[in-house]
């Protein structure tokens, strides 16, 4: 999987949703196959009166809503996009039956998303509702397509979009870095080597120092429950039954002591 469909979907509804407000156009990310829907604006459901999780749960769920008389042109079309891998941009145009306002006209202005070796990362398209001359006049353009020129909107978007990515991608890279370089929270354990996440090593510093799960909820800011899953984790671990079994049975005390959490040495 590549770096940008890594990003969460929280994320990208973060970096797109100033990008994307609208009411008049849809703008929505793919996986480089048309497998995945990794972003769809809100304004689908405004447009088109269906729901957004209809294409997460699977992104061809959109085709019952094409006109069955373009099927066949916007199928051809989809096929040698994927075919071109990367190199061929589409403008589609088509009628689609919606629930609420019958049939309207979209116009969709498709493009690779790639990296700087040129290689596509995902398909992202522009969907704007448009009238009935203008789907005429974008037909025609469909039979000619040399004198096809892509939109200057559309670039002004990749513009905007691509130095949104950089930004994301880098943070992404940054955090990547600052997660390899965290203190590491390992015990040894009858010569046995055993890693813990932060707050499972927070949670353990604790257990040693004799407090109850509620005082180490208090001092971690999280749960009573949560505590619990991590006591448990930590019992899954260390292959101990009970929380008096991991007290009495850990030597390894002097590096527990040395732990920093956050990059604070805990004193409590």
């Amino acid at each position: 999987m590549n770096t940008f469909t890594k990003i969460s979907p929280q994320n990208l509804n973060a970096i797109f949703s100033n990008l994307t407000a609208s009411d008049k156009q849809i703008f929505w990310i793919q996986s480089c196959d048309g497998s995945r829907q990794l972003y769809l604006s809100e304004s689908f459901e405004k447009i088109l009166g269906a729901s957004v999780e209809t294409l997460f749960h699977n992104t061809k769920n959109w085709w019952d809503s094409i006109h069955t008389g373009d099927k066949q042109r916007i199928s051809k079309q989809i096929a040698a996009r994927y075919a071109s891998n990367g190199a061929l941009e589409n403008v589609f145009v088509t009628r689609v039956r919606t629930k609420t306002k019958g049939t309207i006209y979209i116009k969709d202005n498709n493009f690779w998303i790639c990296n700087k070796q040129g290689n596509p990362l995902a398909m992202a398209g522009i969907a704007n509702v448009i009238q009935h001359d203008e789907f005429v006049r974008e037909l025609n353009l469909f039979n000619a397509p040399n004198t096809a020129k892509k939109e200057s909107s559309t670039n002004s978007f990749m513009n905007k979009l691509e130095m949104i990515l950089d930004a994301e991608l880098k943070l992404q890279q940054q955090a990547f870095i600052n997660a390899t370089n965290e203190q590491t929270y390992c015990i040894t354990l009858y010569n046995n080597r055993i890693e813990f996440t932060e707050r499972e090593a927070e949670c353990l510093y604790y257990l040693l120092k004799g407090y109850s799960a509620k005082h180490i909820a208090r001092f971690m800011e999280i749960s009573y429950r949560t505590v619990e899953d991590h006591t448990n984790t930590i019992k899954t671990k260390t292959g101990f039954a009970t929380k008096f079994q991991i007290v009495a049975s850990i030597q390894d005390r002097e590096t527990i002591q040395a732990w920093r959490f956050g990059g604070n040495l805990l004193m409590k």
